[in-house]
């Protein structure tokens, strides 16, 4: 009997353990789960803000007035000369090579068009000009300056490119001399409406460089406004290069015959290498020395 009670005594014992160890973990108490989840929420605050942390990938902006369209193209200009702002304008600079300026010469490439004026503008350096390039906008050649169409658009890129040409002209205008206005392709369209309304002082001289747009009334209306102009135009053009470009010649030819446009000379070349040479020759009759 003595035998059983013994027994049961340590079975009872051992019972408390067993039941205590299989019963779930005690949830944690109040301080516990706030520090708990604060410890959680410190590091999703820091996941989320370690993108932050890291340095920003740096903007190169040759332009920062610029579309973005025409970034490459001002980043190109920095292997050819000197870039200056004027305004908002990034414009490439180069300086006569002379002891003497002669004057300023604005360059009006075509949209991408500049390094077809590169040479040029190094000719024009090395007979006493200081040059400067502005940065042209693809819109010069899809908007067409005369269109009927689109007239809001095209008045307010008219008025934007004045203002950006006459900002060249004016504020380097002040070491005197001769101005002259060296346009190609589609700038020359642009440039020949602002220079016959008379909203843009005429140069003392101009120059083409294979002047067209692509489109008839518009050549016709270009073709007018040269032959109207106060001042020499010295109008050079590779023939044969575009359908467009030898119409607009012809027109050109057929308005200053009807006239009587006398300070006005008209050059084909075989190749680009000769405008150098004619630009000479005329600043030379003309008597810019």
């Amino acid at each position: 009997m003595l035998r059983h009670l013994l027994l049961i005594c340590l079975i009872l014992c051992a019972c408390p353990a067993t039941l205590s160890a299989a019963e779930p973990a005690a949830a944690p108490t109040a301080p516990e789960a706030s520090a708990s989840a604060s410890g959680e929420a410190a590091s999703a605050a820091d996941s989320t803000a370690a993108p932050e942390s890291q340095p920003a990938t740096p903007v190169v902006s040759a332009a920062a007035s610029t579309d973005p369209e025409e970034y490459w193209q001002a980043e190109d200009w920095q292997a050819h000369g000197e870039t200056t702002k004027v305004g908002e304008q990034v414009t490439l600079l180069h300086k006569s090579e002379q002891g003497f300026r002669l004057g300023l010469a604005v360059l009006l490439p075509d949209w991408q068009q500049v390094a077809d004026l590169l040479p040029l503008s190094q000719r024009l350096n090395a007979l006493g000009f200081d040059t400067l390039i502005m940065l042209p906008s693809p819109r010069q050649l899809t908007l067409d300056p005369n269109a009927e169409q689109d007239q809001l658009a095209i008045q307010a890129f008219r008025e934007s490119w004045q203002l950006r040409l006459t900002a060249l002209m004016e504020n380097n205008s002040g070491s005197g001399g001769y101005t002259l206005l060296v346009a190609a392709g589609s700038s020359a369209a642009w440039l020949g409406g602002l220079l016959s309304s008379q909203t843009l002082a005429a140069p003392d001289g101009l120059v083409l460089i294979d002047a067209f747009y692509p489109a008839t009334d518009a050549n016709q209306i270009l073709a007018r406004d040269i032959a109207g102009l106060p001042c020499p135009v010295l109008d050079l053009y590779r023939s044969g290069q575009v359908s467009w470009l030898d119409q607009a010649v012809r027109e050109r030819a057929l308005a200053v015959k009807r006239q009587n446009k006398l300070d006005w000379r008209q050059l084909a070349l075989q190749t680009r290498d000769e405008r150098g040479d004619q630009l000479a020759g005329w600043l030379n009759f003309l008597g810019w020395k």
